[in-house]
């Protein structure tokens, strides 16, 4: 089994296993509860992270990133729907899908008051411990098909950065370039002007010396 996990150097070494494994979040009160849902989901896919209070699941929640959220309604103090509600307000945590237990059916009130938290499911105590595994499966494959296109767009843009930067580098070569002939140009026909009235000026000095050796 997995102990309770709230810090960042756990989960950051979680990250480094491997690209597939995925966090998910075990939230209950109850040690024996938490241990049942180990059991059901245990893979070497995933990382369980434990947390038996509310405050525990916040401080693995700003440590992590995680694929799914087990979350047990009745839990003292800061209760299961207060707990999915502030975890909904943070905008890293707001698309985390949210999987409520209970003990006992719930009635449409309290149903409807989870699922305007944020809740995805409901289920209900004891676990089916297929259901619970299928669900959890199809968030997981979720998160990594998500996970895999943030990558892809970041490799994109990534690409467009380097497109962009070699057309300016490419821009500023030609800029400098034409400026180059630009100023090539006006020194040949500079050269030219000057020797436009070089040519001048020989050719009157040749007037005059032929009109003085007529004289």
């Amino acid at each position: 089994m997995s102990e309770t996990m709230t810090s960042a150097a756990g989960l950051e070494s979680a990250d480094s296993i491997g690209k597939a494994t995925v966090n998910i979040l075990l939230v209950d009160d109850e040690v024996r509860n938490l241990d049942v849902l180990e059991s059901i989901l245990t893979s070497p896919d995933y990382r369980l992270i434990r947390a038996e209070t509310a405050q525990q699941a916040l401080m693995a929640l700003i440590d992590g990133e995680f694929a799914a959220i087990v979350l047990d309604i009745q839990m003292p103090g800061t209760n299961g729907i207060e707990l999915a509600h502030l975890i909904k307000q943070r905008k890293r945590t707001k698309h985390i899908p949210i999987i409520f237990l209970t003990a006992y059916f719930q009635d449409h009130k309290d149903i409807l008051q989870g699922y305007e938290v944020g809740a995805a499911d409901y289920l209900t105590k004891p676990i089916d411990p297929k259901i619970l595994k299928s669900k959890i499966a199809v968030f997981v494959e979720l998160f990594q098909k998500t996970r895999e296109l943030a990558a892809i767009n970041r490799a994109m843009e990534n690409e467009i950065t380097q497109r962009l930067k070699a057309e300016q580098a490419l821009r500023q070569a030609n800029n400098e370039l034409e400026a180059r002939v630009q100023e090539r140009t006006e020194q040949l026909m500079q050269a030219n002007d000057e020797l436009r009235l070089g040519n001048t000026a020989v050719r009157e000095s040749e007037r005059r010396y032929s009109q003085l050796v007529s004289s």
